[in-house]
């Protein structure tokens, strides 16, 4: 299962470096001003540092004051969430956005259903389609080939009847 609790000191932990950040680092802080302050190097006076860390806690506890306003106002979409994870592990953006509006997700799952058994449909009539064209090629070919066939076959008969005609007339022309 999960442990809450690494979750939740992880979480403590990444909030305190953004705030460490905004104070000594980004310059944000409205009592510590613009300024940068190496908290990694020894040369801050122990009146900066406790300064430092009285902004950091105050950051914190702000964020966590906040945190706990926004949770407490949502608390009914909170519980629609969870009830949704719940039952379903995973939701994706849509499902979530049904979720809050208050959409049952079994709607929208019957509603995926069905859009995927049409894309499935009109995949299969797809490929249908290119193995038509692909047997109709085929059958090009062989007329095509036939044909050339043929074709030939006339010729040569042609060829050899012509070949009889000038073997005759040559005949006739030499009995004359």
């Amino acid at each position: 299962g999960i442990n809450a609790e690494y979750g939740a000191s992880s979480d403590f932990k990444v909030a305190t470096e953004i705030a460490r950040r905004i104070v000594s680092m980004y310059g944000m802080s409205e009592k510590m001003g613009p300024v940068f302050y190496d908290t990694q190097k020894a040369g801050l006076s122990t009146n900066t540092k406790s300064l430092i860390e009285a902004e950091i806690r105050e950051l914190a506890e702000a964020s966590m004051k906040r945190a706990r306003k926004i949770l407490t106002q949502h608390k009914k979409e909170l519980h629609e969430l969870s009830s949704a994870l719940l039952e379903h592990e995973s939701l994706s953006l849509d499902e979530i956005e049904l979720v809050l509006k208050g959409i049952p997700l079994t709607q929208k799952i019957e509603n995926t259903k069905r859009e995927k058994e049409e894309e499935e449909k009109y995949r299969l009539e797809q490929l249908a389609k290119k193995a038509e064209l692909k047997r109709l090629k085929e059958n090009l070919i062989e007329i095509e080939s036939e044909q050339t066939t043929a074709a030939n076959s006339v010729s040569s008969k042609i060829k050899r009847a012509l070949e009889s005609w000038w073997g005759i007339f040559s005949f006739i022309r030499f009995l004359e």
